[in-house]
């Protein structure tokens, strides 16, 4: 083979249908043997198994990762929404993508901050850090702030403490420079 990229995109291609054949034929077997399982409640595995070929040829190829470590972006938003998703999905609680969607933001924090900390260190970027600190934190200052409009019992009574607890933090950072 020439060209691992295909090889490795067959390879994807052919383990993404053995899942896909795997959820549209468990139920049906599981019913027959009086298992009753639901499969199609863990659809959201199909988006973690993405962010998984995603995140592959950064390790699988490490020693030429500064090729292929902007995968590390959409690898972070297909685990993040794939892991929400899945919480969802089993825990029937649709309506807390009222304020969940805001860690789409920080899932693209999370992956900045990914191709930062496993590029090669001599090509570090502060300015890549920085932009994932800002971007990821953005995320999570709207999933608090709106969490605590929408969420549940819990997360109306611990969000504002987080907000609380950050506002003492940049101010006290903020004094502590002086």
């Amino acid at each position: 083979m020439q060209n691992r990229g295909t090889l490795y995109a067959g390879t994807m291609l052919i383990l993404l249908g053995i899942v896909f054949l795997l959820f549209t034929t468990a139920d049906w077997l599981l019913v027959r043997m009086g298992i009753e399982l639901k499969a199609w409640l863990f659809w959201p595995l199909i988006i973690l198994f993405l962010s998984a070929a995603f995140w592959a040829p950064i390790f699988i190829w490490w020693r030429q990762r500064t090729k292929v470590i902007g995968l590390a972006v959409p690898a972070s938003i297909f685990l993040v929404l794939g892991l929400l998703f899945l919480y969802q999905s089993l825990s029937d609680d649709w309506r807390s993508w009222t304020y969940a969607w805001s860690l789409i933001p920080f899932s693209v924090g999370l992956g900045l901050f990914a191709m930062y900390a496993l590029g090669q260190p001599e090509t570090r970027s502060s300015g890549l850090l920085w932009s994932s600190v800002v971007v990821g934190a953005i995320g999570l200052f709207f999933f608090v702030l709106f969490g605590s409009f929408f969420g549940g019992t819990v997360v109306r009574i611990i969000a504002p403490f987080l907000l609380i607890t950050v506002g003492v933090a940049v101010l006290g950072g903020s004094f502590l420079r002086r």
